[in-house]
């Protein structure tokens, strides 16, 4: 049988569960037919292969042909490195595995063709934490940010659907799961969370630490405590008032209490008996009396004394 026909039955058998055995078998042929001719006939089969593989969500397998292809056709390297990073990114991010994701952005950001790469990974990666973020799915979509972050090396000319920076988007987002982390007491799950968004936001490490009374770990034998002061308990204040309770009825009418008997009655009752002895509200009363007096006075002094 000759090599193409083996190639191309090869590639007839791959599906869903055997698609990277297959592939790997079709890379180990492809490195023995140095032929120009046929290599370019097998990028064509294989080009078919990894556009069925795409549809059967066999996203890992899929970018292994791309990749099998740009390095059957040099000349054409860069168009297929950058649909199979696309495709890997896709599959990563799919699966949940973005640690595994991260290392393969930086492997992008390193590679020759880093800007056209970079280019459309970020465009892959925006379009999708989009896609998380109007389902309401923070966690993928936090992860989705912040890769294209790490991509594009900070938030210069990148902004997202609804023109807000990335590094505002992951800032957001990662508040919003640690609150609910750190409600549901998921302090690990925070901690974690917390060191793979910290370069983002600046900040410092974050630990979780057990508070316990010095009695406790006193008796578990992790420190000495001495009491200086007996405890004590605070009594409740006693309060009184100087006045007693509103009688209330069962009548409505009753419900309606008289100023005199008024919890505030004697704080009116101040109030008015200072503002009637202050100068200002006494001026008209007083003035005259004081008037009459001095006229009195006068009329005194000009008398003439009888003998």
């Amino acid at each position: 049988m000759r090599p193409m026909d083996t190639f191309i039955d090869l590639i007839r058998t791959a599906n869903r569960d055997n698609a990277s055995d297959v592939v790997a078998r079709l890379r180990s042929l492809a490195a023995t037919d140095h032929d120009p001719t046929r290599r370019a006939a097998l990028c064509r089969h294989l080009e078919t292969l990894a556009f069925r593989l795409e549809g059967d969500d066999r996203l890992g397998a899929a970018a292994e042909t791309y990749d099998l292809i740009a390095a059957l056709v040099p000349s054409e390297r860069v168009r297929w490195a950058r649909d199979a990073a696309t495709v890997r990114l896709r599959d990563l991010c799919a699966r949940g595995r973005f640690d595994e994701a991260e290392t393969y952005v930086a492997q992008l950001r390193a590679d020759a063709d880093a800007p056209t790469l970079i280019q459309d990974g970020l465009a892959t990666l925006l379009r999708l934490g989009w896609a998380h973020e109007c389902r309401n799915q923070p966690e993928p979509c936090l992860h989705y940010y912040r890769l294209a972050y790490d991509l594009n090396g900070g938030d210069a000319g990148v902004t997202t659907e609804d023109g807000d920076r990335l590094s505002t988007k992951v800032k957001n987002l990662r508040r919003l799961l640690l609150d609910t982390l750190l409600e549901d007491g998921r302090f690990d799950a925070a901690i974690a969370l917390h060191e793979t968004t910290r370069h983002v936001t600046g900040s410092g490490p974050l630990e979780a630490y057990d508070i316990v009374s010095v009695q406790d770990l006193a008796a578990a034998g992790g420190a000495r405590a001495i009491t200086m002061l007996p405890e004590r308990r605070i009594v409740a204040p006693e309060l009184r008032f100087w006045e007693k309770p509103l009688p209330y009825g069962r009548s409505p009418a009753a419900w309606t209490s008289r100023p005199s008997t008024s919890p505030f009655s004697t704080t009116r009752a101040l109030i008015r008996a200072a503002t009637s002895s202050s100068p200002a509200a006494s001026s008209s009363t007083t003035s005259p009396p004081i008037r009459a007096a001095q006229t009195s006075c006068c009329r005194t002094a000009s008398t003439p004394t009888r003998s």
